[in-house]
């Protein structure tokens, strides 16, 4: 049965991690920096953050050549209201299958206020496929 998710060309992202940056160890590890599993908490807005995303993508028999991803993080319900927006292109050979891990460089963003972000992907310029939400919230500060 082919994932619904997967597109033309073979390839999906199965999960992206929200942290503050992403980067390698000489012995290729990746290191996330400030990885958040479940959006943040601030006690004030706006709040001024740095934003990258470490994802995974999943080939299956996929096509060879140039490809760009796309991760769009926007206001809920509002896909023009860009919070951050990547664009990242890799190689592959003909016929990959497996997953291989990437992380976009890390951007700062302000959030103005407590709102539900969405997170959104596209491969090669395909229809952007819905991820996940990822809330900015108030917290009480302490005292």
């Amino acid at each position: 049965m082919t994932d619904p998710k997967q597109t033309s060309t073979g390839l999906k992202i199965e999960y992206a991690v929200f942290c503050e940056g992403v980067g390698k160890e000489v012995t290729g590890k990746d290191i996330l920096v400030g990885a958040v599993p479940d959006g943040l908490m601030a006690p004030t807005f706006p709040m001024i953050i740095r934003c990258a995303f470490w994802f995974v993508v999943f080939a299956e028999n996929a096509s060879g050549g140039q490809h760009n991803v796309r991760l769009l993080l926007h206001v809920k319900g509002e896909q023009e209201n860009k919070i951050a927006d990547f664009t990242f292109g890799f190689l592959i050979p003909e016929g990959t299958s497996g997953r291989n891990a990437f992380g976009t460089p890390s951007v700062q963003v302000t959030v103005k206020e407590p709102i539900t972000a969405t997170l959104s992907w596209s491969i090669d310029d395909s229809d952007l496929v819905f991820m996940r939400d990822i809330p900015f919230q108030k917290i009480m500060a302490a005292e």
